[in-house]
């Protein structure tokens, strides 16, 4: 490319193309997990059965999500899991977290028949998704710069949030 030209996506006003990575290893899923938090500038949605391959005990994982709650009191995540036993008892960082910004975090547990869902994804802002379609495989795809595939699973977010109850217990202030 000649140096006077930008990549596509780089001159002002001009969006980036979209995006897939196929992804093949749980390590690189939860690294892409690591670029969609710091990449994030107003919302995540997340859906992960057991939250396990989040890293939500991991001290980087936590100051990640701390960075981003932190940089604007809009900012919120919104996670839900089939069963909240693995946060409540093995991240307490993450339950800090929820204390600490209660009004900017949720988490929901499924009920119904969104208990029988077996995907898990992450959508940030309305852009990126990274997604595995069998939660325990580690086949999945990093979606960057694609409206159209974070629409797609805002939509699929959203339905699974419709059947969901709270599922961690509000902070000391009741918030």
């Amino acid at each position: 490319m000649p140096l006077d030209q930008s990549p596509a996506g780089d001159a002002p006003g001009e969006e980036a193309a979209p995006s897939r990575r196929l992804l093949t290893h749980f390590g690189e899923y939860t690294a892409c997990l690591g670029q969609l938090i710091t990449g994030a500038l107003g919302e995540l949605l997340i859906f992960d059965p057991d939250a396990r391959r989040l890293e939500l005990q991991e001290t980087e994982r936590i100051e990640a999500l701390f960075r981003f709650l932190r940089g604007a009191p809009t900012r919120r995540i919104a996670m839900v899991v089939h069963e909240s036993h693995y946060l409540e008892a093995d991240c307490p960082r993450f339950l800090r977290l929820v204390q600490q910004f209660g009004g900017q975090v949720e988490v929901r547990v499924t009920c119904g028949q969104a208990r029988r869902a077996e995907d898990c994804f992450v959508v940030a802002d309305s852009g990126s998704v990274l997604r595995r379609t069998v939660a325990a495989q580690p086949r999945g795809v990093l979606c960057e710069n694609d409206p159209a595939a974070a629409a797609d699973q805002r939509e699929r977010f959203a339905q699974i949030w419709r059947e969901t109850e709270p599922a961690l217990a509000p902070g000391p202030l009741g918030l």
